[in-house]
């Protein structure tokens, strides 16, 4: 699932759950409008995100790239560990703008 806001020009999509092959075109169309209709920096809010496939990472870089063109940037805010350590398994933590990490709390 996913939601979005724009607060003082600042635009922020909450993404929940799972983002893999079933939610790769409402994960596309979002940030495609997002981009077209923003002319500032994405953030994007992983706090309730649990899982993130191959082809949504592939969604985020050409994201990433099309932001880093007009110096724009996407950035991954409060990603949870599992989240974070999938950015870093695929050196994409190198490449996108990564902020803080969720507080995941285990009870």
């Amino acid at each position: 699932m996913i939601n979005h806001e724009v607060v003082d020009g600042t635009i922020t999509i909450a993404l929940f759950g799972e983002m893999d092959l079933a939610s790769h075109d409402l994960l596309t169309t979002m940030l495609d409008t997002c981009v077209a209709s923003t002319t500032g920096d994405i953030h994007l809010d992983c706090a309730e995100l649990e899982f993130l496939d191959a082809t949504s990472l592939s969604v985020l870089v050409r994201i990433h790239e099309e932001l880093e063109r007009d110096d724009r940037r996407l950035i991954v805010d409060r990603a949870r560990p599992n989240i974070s350590r999938v950015f870093q398994i695929t050196g994409l933590d190198q490449l996108l703008h990564i902020r803080e990490q969720a507080v995941v709390d285990e009870n």
